[in-house]
C-alpha cells in the first residue's frame, strides 16, 4: 500500500474495527454481562500506542502541508489539530479507567460506558470529518514530494496489528478482528 491517502484511509477502516470490538464491550457492560477488560485494555493501548502517536501525527503532516496549498481550509485543519489532541485525552482517560477496571479496582459501569461511548463518537466523528472531503482535497493538492517527504518521516512505523514483531503484544484484539 504506497499510497499515503490510502494508507490513512486504511487506518480509518482498522480503527473503525477496533471501535466496533470496544462498542461490543460496551454493551455487554450495559446488558450486564461479563467484559473481556484485558481486550477492552488491549484495543485502547493499541489505540494510544498507534492511533496516537503514528496516525495522528502522520494526518497531522499531511494536513499543515495541504494547508500552505489550500490556506481557504486552514478552520477545518484547525479543527483536525484540537481534535486529535482531545481524542488523545479522551483516550488516554478511558484507557485509565479500564486498565484500573482490569486490575481489580471498583469502577462504576457508568463510568466505563460513558467514557467509552463518548471515546467511540468523537473518533468516530472525527474520522467522518477527515474521510468527508479533507482527504480528497490532500490527494488532490498535495504532490508526489509533499507524499514522498511525509512517508520517508514515518517509513519505521507500521500498523502493529500488522507487524509481525508486534502481534503478541495485541494477540487478543488480533483474533477478535480475524475472528468477529
Amino acid at each position: 500500500m504506497d499510497d499515503l491517502i490510502d494508507q490513512i484511509h486504511y487506518d480509518h477502516l482498522s480503527m473503525s474495527k477496533v471501535l466496533n470490538i470496544m462498542e461490543e464491550g460496551l454493551e455487554r457492560i450495559e446488558s450486564d454481562l461479563d467484559l473481556d477488560y484485558g481486550l477492552m485494555v488491549e484495543a485502547m493501548r493499541y489505540m494510544i500506542d498507534y492511533s496516537d502517536t503514528v496516525h495522528h501525527p502522520k494526518e497531522d503532516a499531511i494536513f499543515d502541508r495541504l494547508l500552505k496549498r489550500a490556506p481557504d481550509l486552514e478552520e477545518i485543519i484547525g479543527e483536525i489539530h484540537a481534535q486529535h489532541k482531545a481524542i488523545a485525552k479522551l483516550g488516554n482517560q478511558f484507557y485509565s479507567i479500564v486498565d484500573n477496571a482490569s486490575l481489580g479496582e471498583f469502577v462504576a459501569k457508568q463510568d466505563i460506558t460513558k467514557m467509552g461511548h463518548d471515546y467511540i463518537r468523537t473518533l468516530r466523528q472525527h474520522i467522518n470529518l477527515e474521510e468527508g472531503d479533507l482527504l480528497r482535497k490532500a490527494r488532490k493538492f498535495l504532490s508526489d514530494d509533499d507524499m514522498d517527504d511525509i512517508k520517508q518521516q514515518y517509513a519505521n512505523y507500521r500498523d502493529p496489528l500488522l507487524s509481525d514483531s508486534l502481534e503478541q503484544e495485541y494477540t487478543a484484539l488480533y483474533q477478535s478482528l480475524i475472528n468477529p
